[in-house]
């Protein structure tokens, strides 16, 4: 990892740079908008328990998972449950009734299992290994630091971590060389999510190739990657690599030949990795395995899909950079590593018009005219992003009803991701579109994220801070910020950094006005503050009594929030939220319809018989 973007240093004085076909999809017109036939960001798990209810389960009672058709039970770390084998074995069976019925229920067991010694192991981040509940164990490398294995599940941080060049210098992974950057890892391991979903859907023209059981656990601030335990060995990789394309494999010819349709049917390009001579499909950091059980496996899916590639304007604009030395001489440097988490969403992948490299912008690629045709490719989509997709998405939402937008069950996060926009240029959308609520509405989606982004943060340096896993500490904190939100004009109204507005135009550039950006203006004009408290509180998972939400939504409409003052007792929750596969969506779609079948042929069966 601490190789795959290390570019070449730039001394500050000089001036600065449903699933297409397998043939490379023609650049369409975007389609007519309409509700999304599905959701397209992960579902959410609702935590119920309690920290205290959750711990001590752990330490004494077996925990029961209620699968209908053979319950499992988490007894002691002697006997772990083979989640793997139990899942390729459901996913190798006809389609019928009772697969898809036991597909859904393993699922939903596994992900209650790792949401709930996820919490655990967030909470207890910061203690001692002797007084953890769950010891941490050495696996594989330092991406993700320390890494646990319980009940047959693997969990890893998605922190930032330190790396070291050869010439002794150090630097973070996503932070480079200015602080630790938590936050952009967290989004890296949002894009292995939606990497394996992409890849999991190619399983109709790749059967033989298998992936892990997989969700990410949010809580307090923390991101944490839970996946199946797979039965690998030390020299089980085949294809890819584990050490940033030092040594890159292509060993077996059946499993490149099950890459190359996966890579054709996702529209990405085969490329020369290292000093490999096969090309390798996807990215050169891909691991596939072959595993003790004889099946194939793909791991590391992070950067299956490749990084963006602004214009050099805007690259000065927004990509902020900082001064190094070496060796008395000064160098510019990005801050952050924007290419492992600023990457190209899949949709606008299979719909561009060539295939792309998901190696673009890194240096795994050796021969110099694949990696400048790399990097075209790159920016020409970019470019279609910017210049058409966008504005025209922006057309088609100025013709949404502006009812059918402020309802419930209306997503804008949704609707830009069916066209391929990231949520990170929602200020390029509301830049375009005039005065008024349709504008007002994408500016409360950008404030409610913006504000869940710093919460997280807050939580992460109060954990830090006191290393203990109660939950009041994490309670004060979520109040005082709340209670800022209520009466700090402050925060509201100054673009300085740490402050909201700065915090804004860091995230979704070009969001807000030239008027909204004055210092005496407050951004709250500019909101339905009851809307945006409920959006607010649903994205960072925190509940509050009903006595107390109710006057918060009165107060809202009254204009009259300054005389809200929250105490800690009106939190009522704090949850762990749960991102996962659209498995258990897909699973209960087939068992209801395989379901509906049934009766219709028993209702067929019984007509006739009367008859």
């Amino acid at each position: 990892m601490s190789k795959i973007y290390d570019e070449p240093l730039v001394e500050s004085s000089e001036e600065s740079a449903d699933l297409s076909s397998p043939e490379p999809p023609k650049k369409p017109q975007i389609p007519k908008l309409t509700p999304p036939p599905s959701d397209y960001e992960p579902d959410y798990v609702e935590d119920k328990s309690s920290e205290e209810e959750i711990i001590r389960t752990a330490h004494s009672e077996p925990i029961i998972l209620t699968s209908p058709k053979e319950p499992i039970i988490l007894t002691s770390p002697k006997e772990p449950i083979n989640w793997n084998e139990r899942f390729q074995k459901i996913l190798e069976m006809e389609d019928s009734y009772n697969k898809f019925d036991m597909l859904s229920s393993l699922y939903g067991d596994f992900v209650y299992a790792a949401k709930t010694y996820g919490r655990i192991i967030i909470s207890e981040k910061y203690l001692e290994k002797e007084q953890k509940t769950i010891k941490p164990t050495i696996i594989g490398g330092s991406a993700g630091g320390v890494k646990y294995k319980v009940q047959g599940i693997l969990f890893k941080f998605a922190v930032d971590t330190m790396e070291k060049l050869d010439n002794g210098m150090k630097f973070w992974i996503y932070g480079m060389y200015g602080e630790r950057a938590d936050q952009f890892a967290a989004k890296a391991a949002g894009h292995e999510l939606k990497g394996l979903i992409n890849l999991f859907s190619t399983r109709h023209i790749s059967p033989k190739v298998s992936y892990p059981l997989f969700a990410l656990i949010d809580y307090r601030g923390f991101r944490l990657i839970a996946e199946s335990w797979l039965p690998l060995e030390n020299d089980s990789l085949i294809y890819g690599s584990k050490d940033g394309a030092l040594n890159t494999y292509a060993k077996s010819e059946e499993f490149n030949n099950e890459m190359e349709k996966i890579g054709r049917y996702l529209n990405l390009k085969s490329h020369h990795v290292g000093s490999q001579p096969i090309p390798i499909w996807l990215c050169g950091d891909i691991e596939g395995h072959i595993g003790s059980d004889g099946r194939y496996y793909l791991l590391d899916f992070a950067r299956t899909f490749p990084p963006q590639f602004l214009p050099q304007n805007e690259i000065d604009q927004w990509e902020e950079m900082v001064e190094i030395y070496i060796e008395g001489k000064k160098f510019l440097k990005p801050k952050y590593n924007y290419k492992l988490y600023k990457l190209i969403r899949p949709e606008l992948v299979k719909l561009n018009k060539e295939s792309l490299n998901s190696d673009a912008r890194s240096l795994f690629m050796k021969i110099k005219a694949e990696h400048s045709d790399a990097i075209r490719g790159v920016r020409n989509a970019t470019e279609w992003l910017l210049s058409e997709v966008i504005p025209n998405f922006t057309k088609l939402f100025e013709q949404t009803a502006t009812f059918q937008i402020k309802h419930e069950s209306y997503s804008i996060t949704n609707e830009i991701h069916r066209y391929g926009i990231n949520c990170r240029h929602l200020g390029r959308i509301r830049v375009l579109v005039p005065p008024g609520p349709k504008a007002s509405h994408l500016l409360l989606e950008i404030v409610a994220r913006t504000c869940k982004n710093h919460l997280r943060e807050l939580w992460r340096v109060r954990m830090e801070e006191i290393k203990v896993p109660s939950s009041e500490p994490y309670l004060e904190v979520a109040v005082k910020y709340f209670n800022a939100l209520l009466s700090d004009e402050t925060y509201w109204m100054f673009p300085e950094r740490n402050l909201l507005k700065a915090r804004i135009q860091e995230g979704f550039n070009y969001a807000l006005t030239p008027a909204e950006l004055q210092p005496d203006y407050d951004l709250r004009k500019s909101l339905e503050l009851d809307k945006f408290w409920i959006r607010f509180l649903k994205l960072c998972k925190c509940r509050l009594n009903k006595r107390t939400e109710l006057s918060l939504m009165r107060a809202a409409k009254m204009q009259t929030l300054e005389k809200i003052k929250l105490l800690p007792v009106d939190l009522k929750e704090m949850s762990a939220k749960v991102k996962k596969l659209d498995l258990i969506d897909i699973a209960q779609g087939k068992f209801l319809y395989m379901q509906a079948l049934q009766e219709e042929n028993n209702g067929s069966k019984n007509k006739s018989s009367d008859s």
